[in-house]
């Protein structure tokens, strides 16, 4: 008798194992500024919005990103994007920016592109203190199959 492998069980939206999610965190850990990094999430009220949100807002929560939900009630492109109050490429909200997009990219395979605003602030950016983004979650992007 020949047992088969089970399979290994992938999160519905960013398609990751429990491994590749641990891992996906510990580079998002080792990958902030020294000043740490505040992700304010906003999302769609979709089937997308949320459940993309409640997958993707474990990343930064378990990598000691600090961490609040931001105002849905504005346009968001499809799928996932940042916003950057970006002065400089030293500047740690470039940072913060820059490690949500290439850990989005390499573990999930999720492009994620970046909006710089300068000094200027979004409504969900305002009260944010320190090094601060935000990630918003629009609907499905065309190219994304429903699972």
């Amino acid at each position: 008798m020949q047992l088969a492998a089970t399979p290994i069980a992938k999160s519905r939206w960013l398609k990751l194992d429990d491994a590749a999610k641990w891992q996906f965190i510990k580079w998002m850990r080792g990958s902030m500024p020294s000043q740490g990094c505040t992700a304010v999430l906003a999302h769609y009220g979709t089937p997308y919005g949320q459940g993309m949100y409640a997958e993707a807002g474990e990343i930064p929560k378990y990598s000691d990103w600090k961490q609040s939900e931001g105002d849905p009630n504005v346009d968001f492109p499809p799928g996932m994007s940042v916003i950057s109050p970006k002065t400089n490429d030293a500047d740690p909200s470039w940072i913060c920016a820059i490690t949500i997009q290439n850990g989005f990219s390499q573990f999930a395979n999720i492009p994620v592109p970046i909006k710089t605003i300068g000094n200027a602030k979004t409504p969900n950016i305002s009260s944010c203190q320190g090094p601060c983004v935000e990630v918003d979650i629009g609907n499905e992007p065309e190219s994304t199959p429903m699972p």
